[in-house]
């Protein structure tokens, strides 16, 4: 766990500190310059020595590497909301930062997965489809909208046949995960597609790619089962409401393309529970 990699890096309390700090931010907002100051005054010393981690990845850091990267996960899109003193992210642009950070937890995966699969963050981080049953299926609904994604990416005769195979790729990872989430693995899955996409992936996204960004849009209903974790809150909204419009001054014929998504985020908002907190 976290806390036990903490006692011996220092890098590790550090981003759990930078979190702590967040979700007092979170909770109250009256203070929201003082904590998210301590937030990022936390999250910039972790940065820093998680750097020179990186640059020797064995079996001894694998695990506070691995933890670190999953709290950095949580701080990025925590931090994108904004606050008092805080201006918003663009989604897109904290997508992105997690595609750049997928790289990086795929450079860990490569050397020690074998260490941290059997550990205590094994589950952290899944392969989507990985352990999954194979008679395991999605809803109708989702399977629907995962057909005419599919339909739309493989029909389009306007990228070149590289770009088309990471969409292509990218949409059955996307499915695979849908499946995951049906069977409970809430967090693993919806965490788990910005890393194992191909890592080209991030150049579309960077690109505002008109199919990555739909596709993106889908993952934003994925991200909606996160919605009532604190550190999550709208997030999965945002990206879907926010690409939608980018998707739509393009032109009025991704308005179709987007309906499902839009739907389900305005459900979301709109039966808002309590926040969870933990």
């Amino acid at each position: 766990m976290p806390f036990r990699d903490g006692l011996t890096y220092a890098f590790v309390l550090d981003a759990v500190l930078a979190v702590a700090a967040l979700h007092k931010a979170y909770m109250e907002p009256e203070d929201d310059k003082k904590y998210m100051s301590a937030c990022l005054y936390y999250q910039n010393q972790c940065l820093c020595a998680f750097q020179e981690q990186l640059a020797d990845i064995n079996q001894e850091n694998c695990h506070a590497i691995f933890a670190v990267a999953a709290l950095i996960h949580v701080l990025n899109i925590g931090i994108s909301r904004g606050g008092p003193s805080l201006t918003p992210t663009p989604p897109i642009e904290t997508l992105a930062v997690q595609l750049t950070l997928g790289r990086g937890i795929k450079a860990v995966l490569s050397t020690t997965w074998q260490t941290v699969k059997s550990a205590h963050y094994r589950d952290v981080f899944r392969v989507p489809g990985a352990d999954t049953p194979s008679d395991a299926v999605n809803t109708p609904e989702v399977a629907y909208a995962m057909d005419e994604l599919k339909r739309c990416v493989t029909d389009s005769d306007t990228t070149g046949a590289t770009t088309k195979e990471i969409l292509v790729s990218s949409v059955d990872l996307l499915e695979r995960a849908f499946k995951d989430v049906e069977q409970g693995e809430d967090f693993a899955a919806i965490t788990a597609w910005p890393v194992i996409i191909n890592d080209n992936a991030g150049e579309l996204v960077e690109k505002r790619d008109p199919l990555m960004m739909l596709i993106c849009i889908h993952y934003g209903v994925l991200c909606l089962h996160l919605h009532d974790r604190w550190w999550a809150h709208n997030f999965g909204c945002r990206l879907i409401w926010d690409l939608s419009e980018l998707l739509h001054a393009l032109d009025a014929s991704w308005l179709p393309l987007t309906s499902w998504a839009r739907s389900r985020a305005a459900s979301v908002r709109a039966a808002s529970a309590q926040v969870q907190l933990w």
